[in-house]
């Protein structure tokens, strides 16, 4: 009777103890992932749980790639971005929740970001480029636009890039007068619809201005970002002063 007392109460402490090291391992996976400005609001716990929910989903969902550094849901079909801050606030709405139904949870607070067309969420289209412009392909025109995004490789550029299949384009920045980080991360990323742009570049060659696509494109993205205008967003859902500073700077033309 005593050994078998003995072996129940030895097989309980090894799995509070395999328990303990799973979430440790969980927990730990979690930060070598990075933990960020868009995380760092929720507790270990949460943040390990909408880990577990959103891996789910991109194991349920095709098309759908994390970037956990960053901060950024991509998806394929329907295309688009969402921000996991915001998608992490709308979680951590109700914790108990998260905790039980991660899963559930993160899957329905997706749904709600996306179909509210939020903050920190840009939903793309793979026909975006319609009517061509100035006989371009759409790579071409894509390119074109992506040049003047990034005209000067301005101090506080972290990372950019463009996808002409959905669209879009992005700009990470991180204000080196107030980076606090590892500089490689962006503290914040500018996401903008190239179809929104492709619209403001034929309004404007309706009205009759001939000048360079490429002038057109600049004066009108500098406008979308310093108006927070549709057709521009960030990861945050918001950028201060110094981060839109940055992102103005790198459109500003080469010297």
């Amino acid at each position: 009777m005593d050994t078998v007392v003995g072996t129940l109460v030895a097989v309980f402490v090894l799995g509070y103890f395999i328990a303990k090291m799973v979430r440790k391992v969980a927990v730990s996976g979690l930060a070598a992932r990075g933990e960020r400005p868009w995380n760092r609001s929720a507790s270990d716990d949460l943040r390990a749980a909408f880990a577990a929910g959103l891996d789910h989903f991109q194991n349920q969902e095709p098309g759908v790639a994390i970037d956990w550094d960053v901060g950024r849901l991509t998806r394929s079909d329907p295309p688009g971005f969402v921000s996991l801050a915001a998608l992490v606030t709308e979680v951590t709405k109700d914790p108990e929740a998260l905790l039980r139904l991660p899963d559930e949870t993160v899957r329905l607070a997706l749904e709600r970001l996306w179909a509210e067309n939020s903050r920190g969420v840009m939903r793309l289209d793979e026909d975006w480029y319609e009517p061509v412009i100035d006989e371009l392909s759409s790579d071409r025109f894509a390119e074109t636009a992506y040049d003047v995004l990034v005209s000067t490789l301005s101090p506080g550029l972290v990372t950019h890039a463009f996808d002409p299949l959905r669209g879009a384009m992005t700009l990470g920045v991180e204000p080196p007068e107030t980076a606090t980080h590892d500089s490689r991360v962006p503290s914040n990323e500018l996401w903008v619809s190239l179809g929104a742009l492709l619209g403001l570049a034929h309004r404007a060659r309706s009205a009759g201005d001939t000048r360079a696509l490429a002038d057109i494109l600049r004066e009108k993205l500098e406008q979308l970002v310093r108006d927070d205008s549709e057709g521009v967003t960030w990861l945050l859902g918001h950028a201060s002063r110094d981060q839109k500073a940055v992102a103005l700077a790198c459109m500003q033309r080469r010297s």
